[in-house]
Order: C-alpha cells, then structure tokens, then sequence
C-alpha cells in the first residue's frame, strides 16, 4: 500500500523540478542564443580535427555506431573537465556554437544543387563539417554568391559527396553522406551536461556552495535527463 504523505510529497518534488528544470531551460536558451560566440577560426578548425579523431575512435574504432558521435561529443569536454587538453572549456563551447553557424553556411552554399531539401539534405549538412576543413571549405566556395572560383567549389550534389569518399573512404562517407547523426544535437546535449557537471562539482568560479547545499544537492547526479 502506499503511503499518501509520502507520494504526495514525492508529487510536489516532482512539480517543482519540473518548474526548476523549464525556468533553466528557458535561462540557459537565452544566454546560448544572447552570450555564446564562436571562437577565433584558428582554435575552431583545431576543435573539429579534434573532435574528429574523437569520431573516428568511437564511431570506427569501438563500433559504437548509434553512440559514437554522442560520446566523441562528450569526450571532448570530458577531456577538458580531467586537464588532459590544451583547450578551454570556453574554447570547446565557442566550438559548438560555431559548428552550428558552420552548419548554416554550408546548407546556403551547396543548397541551389539539390531539388530538395528534406531530411537526407538535412543530415548530410549536420555531418558535412565531419569531412574536414578541405572539403568544408571547397563546400562554402560552392556559394553562387561566393569570390572564389566556380570550379574551386562543388559543380553538383554527386560531387558534394563523392568527394567525401575519394578524401576519406567508404567508411567516412557512409557516415557522413548516408547517416542520421544529429552531430550539432549531440554537442549541444555535451555542452549543457558538462555545464551542468561544472555547477555541481564547483569548478565555475562564479558559483559557491554552502555546506548545506551541497549535502541537499548531493543526489543531484543520479538520475540523468
């Protein structure tokens, strides 16, 4: 039998987490959309061969497949949280926020040599920047509007993505022309979790538990959303 104190106890947590959780949902997409910049180009184009290798050993190495590109996005800010980078956590933010403008640029350039944009157009611009810097850039160059030379871009979509597999291989391009990855969703997911892990375990400066709290928050990593 259960106990109606308790359940209705368990009930208003329940409300007020879900109102905590929605208020700070709200803040953080706010502050993401209003405060996040990309960093420079430099440190970007670095964090991409980063993440990368970080891919290619999850996704290729372990065979994770449907998990690899979640857990490359969270190894590089685990990375990041152990001291074992030469980056910021300011740095790898700016990154996903710039993978994401990157995304953008790529869907406007190469978007006039596809009839269609659905799903597939869709899935293959989130994965494009995964091709490396070479062929992102032939991909900008594609732009009608772009300064550079026409044949320095993409001339049509079979080039898009054969050019993938002639760089990198069949794997490579498997991955990134023919999969549904949700790579910028599994940054974005990494990016706020790590936040999250920082609150918790108190390495952001501007944030100080009392002895209270941190007994009353103690529970806080247990469930995952």
């Amino acid at each position: 039998m259960v106990n109606s104190s308790s359940q209705g106890e368990v009930h208003q947590l329940a409300k007020a987490y879900l109102l905590a959780k929605s208020s700070f949902n709200r803040a953080y997409c706010r502050f993401w959309h209003s405060e996040v910049k990309p960093c420079s180009d430099e440190m970007d184009w670095k964090l991409l061969e980063v993440f990368r290798g970080e891919v290619e050993k999850y996704y290729f190495k372990h065979k994770r497949q449907e998990q690899g590109i979640q857990q490359a996005a969270w190894e590089i800010f685990r990375l990041e949280l152990v001291g074992q980078t030469d980056y910021r956590f300011e740095d790898v933010v700016g990154f996903v926020k710039w993978y994401g403008v990157l995304k953008g640029k790529i869907s406007q350039a190469i978007g006039h040599l596809y009839e269609f944009h659905g799903d597939s157009f869709g899935d293959l611009v989130d994965s494009y920047p995964l091709a490396g810097r070479e062929l992102v850039q032939r991909a900008l160059a594609t732009h009608p509007k772009s300064d550079r030379p026409r044949r320095e871009g993409f001339l049509d979509e079979c080039e898009v993505v054969g050019a993938v597999q002639e760089k990198l291989g069949l794997q490579w391009h498997k991955l990134i022309c023919a999969g549904e990855n949700y790579v910028l969703t599994a940054l974005e997911a990494a990016c706020r979790k790590c936040y999250l892990h920082r609150i918790l375990t108190g390495q952001e400066e501007q944030v100080a538990w009392t002895d209270d709290e941190k007994t009353a928050v103690d529970f806080a990593g247990h469930y995952s959303d």
